[in-house]
């Protein structure tokens, strides 16, 4: 409700009063309209500049030296992540139709570093660690999500759903507050002087960590080649499960021109991916292949699925829900009569544990390193109140099964020998699964999406475990990529 005490209104503190027959006439209260919350938005657009403007030029950079990729980090327990430096380069000249964006951001093992450069509104992503380039439509919001310009753009496309909540007071002034009113709500802060947006609230649902809230605060505006932007900028999120993560990033302006490493050899990527599949790996062994998600456009993650004589063992539960629901339904269509048992969890990436309540809801053992397990029960206990899913719905108990350092099992149709390689660069706890029968390694994250050659650091590593348990290898699979076959593997696996 708005607070009226808050808004400035006229009020006539005299009272005139004329007595005609024994009638009182006396003043009320001026209303006063409230204003215009597309009007107000569009004015911050106004006063901060246009990304889209065709005379737009612009050099800047965004670095944080001291940021924590929480859903990357090398262990699942508090404080959730690492420090490291993230760095972002942007340099957009309208006039001559080009827009680059590289991001840096080595931790955990890889160097995240990929360029996007657009071109008629279709950009093209190269990715560094993979190898590997991609086109799509270029949206500009992903590449400039630390800009507030894109936030103003998507709200005033909402325009039907917003809502003036009135002016509020917080710790650093006055500010217009406007609300989004989607399902997820957006609520935007506009400084009531200058009109800029310096905060920005939304409500976000994370697999598989639940409600959270997205918050973004924009201080120290300057201008930037007739664009107004924050020199600095603290972005983070809230979860019940997760606590509270805030980043600080500087925006400062690009003294140097953006230096493209070398993508001649890059390979290209299809801009969609495959619709799910089932492909077979070896005997009594088999794969979903691309469990995507078409709400979150996250593609190429893949689950293991091995047959064994009364149930089903499951590898991996990436990226979401409904990755998830994918996967079972895959499952049970080839399956009918044997129940998912066991699922073998590699590691705590959010990326990779996405779709692990389905599996939860499902009653499936959940196998994982031993500092997983009480992981699982924050999971399973998260609010999922902005859209309800089957545990949600209807909450079990988590089963889990920890695995210290190996786990085997076996019967007559199929044998599994699970192993923690950990602790390697990216993660502490990493495991995975060897089938001796079939001489198959399934792993995650070791070879990079479309690797070839085997030759980063993580993929070392792994060839190196591989020689230290004097395994036999025939096939290696995975969640990323593409599966390598003996013909491919012999130089590498020979002592």
């Amino acid at each position: 409700m708005t607070n009226l005490l808050q808004i400035p209104y006229v009020y006539k503190a005299t009272v005139q009063a004329v007595i005609l027959g024994s009638v009182l006439f006396s003043c009320a209260p001026a209303a006063q309209q409230a204003p215009n919350p597309i009007q107000l938005l569009q004015q911050s657009l106004d006063a901060s500049g246009d990304l889209s403007d065709p005379e737009l030029q612009l050099s800047v950079q965004i670095v944080a030296s001291q940021a924590i990729n929480r859903g990357q980090s090398l262990h699942p327990a508090p404080p959730y992540g690492e420090e490291y430096s993230v760095e972002s380069q942007f340099l957009i000249n309208r006039p001559e139709n080009s827009e680059i964006a590289l991001h840096i951001n080595p931790f955990n093992g890889f160097l995240f570093q990929a360029a996007s450069i657009v071109n008629d509104e279709q950009s093209t992503t190269y990715v560094y660690y993979s190898k590997t380039a991609f086109e799509a439509d270029n949206s500009g919001f992903d590449n400039f999500r630390h800009f507030p310009q894109p936030y103003l753009v998507s709200a005033l496309a909402d325009s039907a759903l917003l809502s003036y909540e009135g002016l509020q007071q917080l710790e650093n002034g006055h500010f217009h507050v406007i609300k989004v009113n989607t399902p997820r709500t957006t609520t935007l802060f506009l400084d009531s002087k200058s009109l800029l947006l310096k905060k920005l609230e939304r409500q976000v649902l994370h697999q598989p960590y639940g409600d959270g809230l997205l918050i973004k605060k924009f201080t120290d505006y300057q201008r930037f080649n007739g664009l107004m932007l924050p020199q600095k900028i603290k972005s983070g999120a809230a979860y019940d499960s997760w606590g509270t993560l805030f980043n600080n990033y500087e925006v400062s302006p690009l003294e140097t021109p953006i230096q493209l490493f070398d993508t001649t050899s890059y390979r290209p990527l299809e801009p969609n991916f495959p619709a799910a599949s089932w492909v077979q790996l070896a005997d009594n062994i088999y794969m979903v292949r691309n469990v995507n998600d078409d709400n979150l456009g996250i593609s190429d993650y893949n689950v293991l699925v091995a047959e064994f004589e009364d149930f089903i063992l499951v590898g991996e539960a990436p990226v979401s829900n409904q990755a998830s629901i994918k996967a079972l339904d895959m499952i049970e269509a080839h399956f009918p009569n044997k129940p998912v048992r066991y699922m073998v969890q590699s590691h705590h990436h959010s990326d990779h544990i996405g779709g692990i309540r389905q599996y939860i809801a499902h009653g499936v053992t959940l196998v994982a390193a031993t500092p997983l397990i009480s992981w699982f029960d924050r999971i399973a206990d998260a609010k999922w109140t902005l859209a309800p899913d089957s545990l949600a719905l209807a909450p079990l108990p988590v089963k889990s099964l920890a695995v210290d350092s190996t786990w085997q099992l076996s019967d007559n149709l199929n044998s599994v020998q699970v192993f923690d390689i950990g602790p390697i660069p990216h993660v502490n706890n990493m495991l995975v699964l060897y089938f001796p029968k079939q001489q198959l390694l399934w792993q995650t994250d070791m070879i990079s999406y479309q690797e070839w050659p085997l030759d980063s650091e993580p993929s070392q590593i792994l060839l190196d475990r591989i020689r230290q348990y004097q395994w036999s290898i025939k096939t290696i699979a995975g969640v990323h990529g593409a599966v390598l076959t003996e013909p491919q593997l012999t130089d590498y696996l020979q002592d």
